[in-house]
């Protein structure tokens, strides 16, 4: 087992890691550039699963979630394309870890949805769809923390999220969260 590095230092590595995968320039002179440009963000992602493997729980997600969705908000379009990206895949890897501890509140999750939600209208079809898969995963973790899965919460459920990029994922986030009572979503929802 290896000792766990000081948090000053592990947040150094990860802020400087991050910085030299975002802002990766664009060059498009060779094959090998090109290729580098493809596997660099592949090895991020598997950088951050493995932060996240080493203590798997929600405390630990939203620490790799904040570095990561700094950069979500990015003037150039291209950092946050690569932000989203990498905060959609380790949501997507977060939820298929067993061994993944959801026992306790994920304190910041509205501001992660959010984030990710401003983004599923994006004209940029890759971009809307990494955020709207992003927010979906979200979801999909705050139902494992209610101990539900999608199919006991189907009367929530938009089943074609990944092509309607006007959806976010559920007809009723409200309720979907459980932070307003049944009765009271009744009067939110759409006609």
């Amino acid at each position: 087992m290896k000792p766990a590095l000081e948090p000053a230092l592990e947040t150094h590595l990860l802020r400087a890691a991050l910085h030299s995968v975002f802002t990766l320039g664009t060059e498009k002179d060779t094959t090998d550039i090109q290729a580098l440009h493809k596997v660099i963000p592949e090895v991020l992602d598997a950088m951050l699963g493995n932060l996240l493997a080493e203590s798997p729980d929600t405390d630990r997600l939203h620490f790799i979630l904040e570095h990561v969705n700094l950069w979500v908000v990015s003037r150039v379009s291209q950092e946050r394309a690569r932000a989203i990206r990498s905060s959609t895949a380790l949501l997507r890897y977060t939820v298929t870890l067993p061994e993944f501890d959801i026992s306790a509140k994920f304190p910041r999750m509205g501001h992660h949805v959010a984030q990710l939600a401003l983004f599923v209208s994006e004209p940029d079809k890759d971009i809307s769809r990494q955020a709207r898969e992003g927010t979906y995963r979200l979801y999909q973790l705050l139902l494992q923390q209610r101990g539900l899965t999608i199919h006991d919460a189907e009367d929530l459920w938009c089943y074609d999220w990944h092509q309607d990029s006007r959806l976010l994922g559920y007809k009723n986030t409200a309720r979907a969260a459980g932070w307003i009572p049944l009765e009271e979503t009744k009067k939110l929802q759409w006609p």
